[in-house]
């Protein structure tokens, strides 16, 4: 690893249930530009659904927030890309940190839930351990949902964990002033369109951008958008300003 301290890096947060192919797609970029990066695997993902069971938000944030500080080991500031619940722990990061987050991208934040059952979250847990979370619904077709590795059920305890966190947002977005690109796509059966729509609208920052996609399902990178989300990504202005000397992956 290079002593020298590289400008800018990138932070990586997928999302709940999410397998971290979900966001790889990303890493190619960041090594063609010399970018450094970390992608933390939260608390109960990368082995197997029942793992969740003991999963709590404030583990999700510590996982977070330590990858945050790893890679400020050896970069001033960080660029967080995340997606649908990463999201929500990146705005976190950036209104705790805000001088060292320097911007984020926001892919398909899901803030609010298509599925309208989730209103009686608190009513399931009681009744219900688990939960199917299908591939058909995250993407805009069954060719497409073959890529999915996430969990194909999730523990409904954890579930509302992050369901809780939903519900009183808004304190962190009003102290958000870093550049935000919120990239969503309309076609989205997982995370309701109305919820980047209240990110948008609720962020203070005066650089702030929510683009729409109009065929992709909640996984925009691994669906029939994902060239044009990368696009997206690596034209966010933090990336642009950007300039490296050499790669360095942690």
């Amino acid at each position: 690893m290079n002593a020298s301290k590289h400008q800018l890096g990138c932070l990586i947060i997928h999302g709940f249930t999410s397998h971290s192919s979900s966001l790889e797609a990303v890493i190619p970029g960041l090594d063609k530009r010399r970018i450094p990066w970390h992608y933390p695997i939260l608390a109960g993902h990368g082995t197997g659904p029942k793992d969740l069971e003991r999963a709590t938000w404030e583990m999700w944030q510590k996982d977070a927030e330590d990858g945050l500080n790893y890679l400020l080991g050896t970069s001033d500031r960080a660029v967080i890309v995340a997606l649908s619940m990463g999201t929500l722990l990146a705005l976190e990061l950036a209104e705790k940190y805000p001088d060292r987050v320097a911007g984020l991208v926001l892919l398909s934040p899901c803030l609010r839930f298509y599925l309208k059952l989730v209103k009686f979250t608190p009513i399931l847990t009681r009744v219900l351990k688990r939960f199917p979370n299908p591939s058909a619904a995250k993407f805009s077709s069954l060719e497409y949902a073959k890529r999915d590795k996430g969990y194909l059920w999730f523990p409904t305890l954890a579930f509302r964990h992050y369901w809780i966190r939903t519900q009183h947002f808004d304190s962190v977005l009003e102290n958000v002033h870093q550049p935000v690109r919120i990239i969503h796509s309309k076609n989205d059966k997982v995370a309701d369109p109305s919820g980047a729509q209240h990110i948008y609208h609720h962020l203070p920052s005066k650089h702030k951008e929510l683009i729409w996609l109009e065929k992709s399902g909640h996984e925009v990178l691994l669906d029939s958008e994902a060239d044009t989300v990368l696009r997206y990504i690596f034209e966010f202005e933090i990336f642009a300003e950007s300039a490296q000397p050499q790669r360095v992956a942690l």
